[in-house]
């Protein structure tokens, strides 16, 4: 039976941009066993064209529908600054089963943030029992 939404946990990929054109990797353990229902990413200021990507996995396993999402201008997707906006998950549904213990990852290649940039990642798990 699924969960109500208000049991969801939501889980912080999120980076500090805190030096110009940075590369940055966040990791932190799912927290409960269940499954990604969600995963939001947005960024305050669109990037220039090939200005960066986001890689989110379980572990070593991509959750994304593609390898990478991408944060720049004219890309698919394209982003709308200061809009988080819903990513489209792994078609494999095995993909998004998660561990209590199962380390999420969001992998950021930024190659035209400024430290004036703000972006977030944010997994959405809905646990197994509430």
């Amino acid at each position: 039976m699924p969960t109500i939404n208000s049991a969801w946990v939501y889980v912080d990929l999120s980076p500090k941009i805190a030096v110009a054109n940075t590369n940055e990797i966040i990791a932190k353990p799912a927290g409960v066993a269940g499954t990604i229902k969600q995963i939001w990413i947005g960024i305050n200021t669109v990037l220039t064209t090939g200005g960066g990507i986001v890689a989110v996995a379980k572990g070593s396993t991509n959750v994304l529908s593609s390898p990478t999402y991408n944060l720049g201008a004219a890309a698919t997707p394209d982003l709308v600054a200061a809009t988080p906006e819903l990513a489209t998950l792994a078609a494999n549904a095995n993909s998004l089963k998660v561990a209590a213990t199962d380390w999420l990852k969001a992998t950021w290649t930024l190659t035209t943030a400024a430290i004036t940039n703000a972006a977030a990642c944010i997994v959405v798990v809905e646990p197994d029992y509430w």
